[in-house]
C-alpha cells in the first residue's frame, strides 16, 4: 500500500500542476490540493470544512421549521444537496480523469515495472484522498443532523443516506468513465456538441438548483409533488408520500449505478495503459480509381486583425465543450432567473418597462463580457506565447477579447427582453 500511496501522491501532484497549466490558479481549490506538494490531509479537512459549512447555510431552516412541515422541507432541502453533490463528484472526477488521460500521464506509469491493479489503485487513491474526493460526503451529514434533531422519521432518513451514497458511487463511476473520452470528444465536433449540452446541463442543475426546485415547488400542488417520486435517486425521499414511486425509483436507481460501474469498468484499461484513449477505428483500405485533379490555387486575402483575433477565439472555444457550456451558463442564468415571471405574464412587467429593460441588456451584455474574459486568455493554450510577438498592444488584444463574446452577449440579451416584454 506505501508504493500505491506514493503514486497517488505523485498523479495528483502531476495533474494539479497541468490542470494550472491549462486553467490557470483556482483559488479556494488550488490551496485545497496544495500548490507544489499535495497533502491528503488538506484536500480532504478544507474541502470537509467548506461544503459542511454550505449544507449549514442550507440546512439551518430545518431547525426553525415547524414539526409538520420538518419532513417535506427536509426532502427538497436534501434533493438540492444531492444534486449539488452530483455536480461535485462529477466537476471532481471527470475534470481529474480528463487531465489524467489527456497529459498521457499513464505513459509515464508503464515505463515502470507495475501491474494494471496497483495503477487502478492509485489513480483511485489519487482521487479519493489527495485530489479531495472524500470530502463530498460532509454535505449531507447537516441536513440528517437537523432532521434527526427535529425527529423526523428514521425510515425517511435511512432512504436519504442510501440515496445519497448510491448517486456518489453513481456520479463517479460515470465521471470515470466519461473522463476518458477527452481527447476523442476534441477530435469529433459531435461529441463536443453533446459534452457541451452536458456540462450546461451540469452548471444550472448546481447552480439554480435552489430556484428551480423553489419554483416547481410554488407552481405544483402537495399531490403533483408525489409524482416526484419516480426520479431516480431523488423519489427515494418522497418514501412517505408515495411508497410505490419511491420503491420504483430506487430500482431504478440501482440499475443506473449497475450500467455506470458497468461502463466504468469497460472504460478501465484506458487509465492502466492497456487500451490507448481517444483511437478510432480505422476502416480497411478501398481501392478507387485514379482521377486526374485539376491545380489549385489558394488565394490570399487581408483580412481585420481584429476580425481575425476574434474568429480564432470563437474557433479555440468551440473545441472545449467545458469552458464554453460556462459561458454559456451565463446566458442561460437570466433566463432562468425570470422562470417565474416568464410564466405567469405578470402584467406589471410589461408596462412602461423599456428603460428598464434597455439598460438590462446593457448590463447584461457588458457583465457576461466581464465574466468571461479570464476563459478567453485561457483558450490560447501554448498559443499564447505567440502574442508576445505580434505587433498588437495590450489594449487592443482586450478589445478582441471583449468582442468574441459580444454577439453571444447581445443575442441572449435581446432574446431575453423580448420574451419578458
Amino acid at each position: 500500500m506505501t508504493l500505491e500511496l506514493e503514486l497517488a501522491r505523485v498523479l495528483a501532484r502531476e495533474v494539479s500542476y497541468r490542470s494550472r497549466r491549462s486553467f490557470g490558479k483556482r483559488g479556494v481549490f488550488g490551496f485545497m490540493l496544495g500548490e507544489y506538494k499535495p497533502s491528503a490531509v488538506r484536500a480532504n479537512l478544507v474541502g470537509a470544512a467548506v461544503f459542511t459549512l454550505i449544507s449549514l447555510l442550507i440546512s439551518a431552516v430545518l431547525l426553525i421549521a415547524p414539526p409538520s412541515a420538518a419532513e417535506l422541507l427536509f426532502s427538497g432541502i436534501y434533493s438540492g444537496l444531492m444534486i449539488m453533490g452530483l455536480f461535485i463528484v462529477l466537476l471532481t472526477s471527470i475534470g481529474f480523469t480528463s487531465v489524467y488521460v489527456g497529459e498521457r500521464l499513464v505513459d509515464l506509469l508503464v515505463m515502470f515495472p507495475l501491474d494494471e491493479r496497483t495503477i487502478a489503485e492509485a489513480y483511485l487513491l489519487s482521487l479519493f484522498l489527495y485530489w479531495g474526493g472524500a470530502s463530498v460526503l460532509f454535505i449531507y451529514i447537516p441536513p440528517l443532523i437537523a432532521a434527526a434533531f427535529k425527529a423526523v422519521d428514521p425510515v425517511l432518513l435511512i432512504a436519504a443516506l442510501l440515496a445519497s451514497i448510491i448517486l456518489i458511487v453513481f456520479g463517479y463511476a460515470l465521471g470515470l468513465g466519461l473522463g476518458t473520452y477527452a481527447q476523442l470528444v476534441r477530435k469529433r465536433s459531435i461529441l463536443r456538441g453533446l459534452a457541451t449540452l452536458a456540462w450546461l446541463i451540469v452548471f444550472v442543475a448546481f447552480y439554480s438548483a435552489g430556484q428551480l426546485i423553489s419554483y416547481v415547488s410554488e407552481v405544483m400542488s402537495l399531490a403533483e409533488l408525489s409524482v416526484a417520486a419516480y426520479i431516480p435517486f431523488i423519489g427515494m425521499l418522497f418514501i412517505k408520500n408515495n411508497p410505490q414511486g419511491a420503491f420504483f425509483s430506487a430500482v431504478l436507481s440501482v440499475a443506473l449505478l449497475g450500467i455506470s460501474y458497468r461502463f466504468a469498468v469497460s472504460r478501465l484499461g484506458v487509465l492502466t495503459g492497456r487500451v490507448q484513449a481517444g483511437v478510432l477505428k480505422v476502416r480497411a483500405p478501398v481501392l478507387t480509381k485514379l482521377r486526374v485533379v485539376k491545380e489549385r490555387y489558394a488565394e490570399i486575402s487581408v483580412e481585420s486583425s481584429i476580425k481575425g483575433f476574434i474568429s480564432k477565439d470563437i474557433k479555440l472555444l468551440l473545441r472545449e465543450p467545458r469552458r464554453l457550456a460556462s459561458i454559456l451558463y451565463f446566458v442561460v442564468f437570466p433566463f432562468i432567473a425570470f422562470l417565474p415571471e416568464l410564466t405567469t405574464r405578470n402584467p406589471s412587467l410589461t408596462s412602461g418597462i423599456w428603460l428598464a429593460i434597455f439598460l438590462g441588456v446593457c448590463g447584461l451584455a457588458g457583465g457576461i463580457i466581464g465574466l468571461t474574459s479570464e476563459t478567453l486568455y485561457y483558450i490560447e493554450g501554448e498559443g499564447a506565447k505567440v502574442l508576445y510577438y505580434l505587433p498588437i498592444t495590450r489594449r487592443k488584444l482586450a478589445l478582441a477579447k471583449a468582442g468574441s463574446i459580444f454577439p453571444i452577449a447581445t443575442i441572449a440579451a435581446f432574446a431575453l427582453a423580448i420574451l419578458v416584454s
